[in-house]
């Protein structure tokens, strides 16, 4: 079976922004949340350390952004002849549940 052609350049300009983007939320949710952790024990805080363990969940959720958004741009197969696009859509609603 021949390989796929390979996408147009504007759309590889797309997938590298779109992966820059869902890398950036989860190095900001790491970041605040190491950020927070160091905060709320040298101070105390207790408000401060529940922030923190919220930024977990933050954390989790940009994971499934960034696994998701990389494996909707895999290309069609013979499993999904139209593509992975809407393991995004699963992704979303896996969050709101």
């Amino acid at each position: 079976m021949p390989a796929p052609p390979p996408p147009p350049p504007g759309q590889r300009r797309n997938r590298r922004i779109r992966l820059r983007t869902a890398r950036f939320s989860l190095g900001t949710a790491v970041t605040l949340c190491l950020l927070k952790s160091v905060v709320g024990i040298v101070s105390g805080s207790l408000g401060v350390l529940a922030s923190a363990l919220d930024n977990v969940a933050d954390i989790f959720m940009s994971t499934v952004n960034f696994l998701s958004i990389r494996k909707a741009m895999d290309p069609a197969d013979e499993d999904h002849p139209y593509g992975h696009g809407k393991v995004e859509t699963m992704a979303t609603l896996f969050q709101g549940g």
